[in-house]
């Protein structure tokens, strides 16, 4: 190989030199290249995975906002606080639509908690609603809601998915984070 290489003349052996320099300058470049579309499809990832949790998030605080709701309208018996309980339902509703909407993964988990959650509307909303028009209703209904209440049992699966949910992706947004 020496005795090839000195027979070269200079030229050749700086255009060999010139081409070498190139081939790590390229190799170099695409690797900076693959580095940062990684560093990229992390930062995106993340980005996805705390709006998908930041939306669950949103998604608790109206199913909160449902339950306040309906115990304002036992409380009083005022319409006012179901009509809070319908909005309040609907942007719950759309929250969990931003979820899919974000992240499709999330879809099974969404349809669990939508289902707990009409579940819930239709079993103790619904039924109090109903309870409320004479006293001895009224009171069962309140009960339904009290610490031994039957509400918990229709509202906890909603609850449960959701938590599963918010703190999945936050598991995810740190991982993204690590990447990055």
């Amino acid at each position: 190989m020496d005795a090839m290489l000195s027979d070269l003349k200079i030229e050749k052996k700086l255009m060999a030199a010139f081409a070498v320099v190139i081939l790590a300058i390229v190799a170099m470049g695409a690797m900076v290249f693959l580095q940062i579309n990684a560093l990229e499809g992390a930062r995106l990832d993340r980005v996805r995975a705390s709006a998908v949790q930041r939306e669950a998030e949103t998604a608790q605080f109206y199913l909160a906002r449902q339950e306040a709701s309906y115990r304002g309208f036992l409380v009083s018996r005022d319409a006012y606080y179901l009509q809070r309980l319908e909005e309040h339902r609907q942007s719950f509703n759309k929250s969990l639509d931003r979820v899919t909407q974000l992240d499709r993964t999330s879809a099974p988990q969404v349809r669990t908690a939508r289902a707990a959650a009409d579940e819930w509307h239709k079993q103790v909303v619904q039924r109090g609603q109903a309870l409320v028009t004479d006293q001895a209703g009224w009171m069962q209904a309140i009960a339904m809601v009290g610490r031994n209440g039957e509400a918990d049992k229709f509202i906890d699966p909603v609850e449960t998915t959701l938590n599963a949910l918010v703190d999945k992706k936050a598991q995810e947004s740190r991982v993204y984070g690590e990447v990055q």
